[in-house]
């Protein structure tokens, strides 16, 4: 954890925590996950999260490819993705593109957390939903900033 220090208009120090950028796994979540996995499956786990992509917590990688990289069988993959499935780790957007949950395991800030948790939960086609919410906060920060107009002598 990082540290900010502040001082307030009355000369009184404080030091606020935050949380800087970086991989952060949910530690119950990640264990149950773990709990399942069985001697070759431990292969594609780590391989997932190696590839995970910052930011979107995407996972690209078909059945084969994996295979070949990790030398398991396409059979065991398939059983190893089912069961992140049903334990929620990860969920299928599109044939060889995988989102990691989150809440589980990601990379950033809490804040975007919470956006990726959205797009986990309410898919890919929720697209026009995140572009419609980053619009929002864009005119509500470039209205914030504008100053309120001169008054007019009469």
């Amino acid at each position: 954890m990082a540290k900010k220090r502040y001082i307030t208009g009355a000369g009184e120090h404080y030091e606020e925590y935050y949380t800087k950028k970086f991989w952060k796994c949910y530690r119950k979540e990640f264990l149950d996950i773990l709990k399942l996995i069985e001697n070759q499956q431990l292969k594609i786990f780590i391989y997932i999260c190696e590839n995970v992509e910052p930011f979107t917590n995407r996972f690209i990688g078909t059945y084969k490819s994996m295979s070949k990289k990790n030398n398991v069988s396409q059979a065991t993959i398939s059983r190893m993705m089912k069961k992140l499935q049903e334990k929620n780790f990860i969920r299928k957007v599109h044939n060889g593109i995988w989102m990691v949950n989150p809440n589980v395991f990601m990379y950033g800030r809490d804040s975007v957390r919470e956006l990726l948790s959205e797009k986990y939960y309410f898919g890919e086609g929720s697209e026009e939903f995140f572009q419609k919410r980053e619009n929002e906060r864009r005119n509500s920060a470039s209205h914030n900033n504008k100053k309120d107009p001169a008054p007019v002598k009469e």
